[in-house]
């Protein structure tokens, strides 16, 4: 496990993005806490983006990746404000 600035990062495979979160010495400064995670398909090509409320483990933004190939042809984002369950 790694901490950088706001972040805290740990390790995973290779080529993905692994969930961050708000370090604990930022959040004692005041900074909310926020939980980022990243969602992959069966070709290890990442798929979506979620930003977490770590308070209320409500989701407050979510992006989606559609590909052709190895190519991002669209990002669609999406301001829900669900509740995670």
């Amino acid at each position: 496990m790694k901490q950088a600035g706001t972040e805290v990062r740990t390790s995973a495979m290779e080529s993905r993005l692994v969930p961050l979160e708000t370090a604990i010495a930022a959040r004692s400064g005041g900074i909310a806490r926020r939980i980022i995670n990243f969602t992959y398909d069966y070709l290890e090509r990442r798929v979506q983006k979620q930003v977490i409320d770590g308070a209320t483990v409500t989701e407050l933004s979510s992006a989606r990746f559609i590909y052709n190939g190895w190519d991002i042809i669209a990002e669609y984002s999406v301001l829900n404000g669900s509740t995670l369950d």
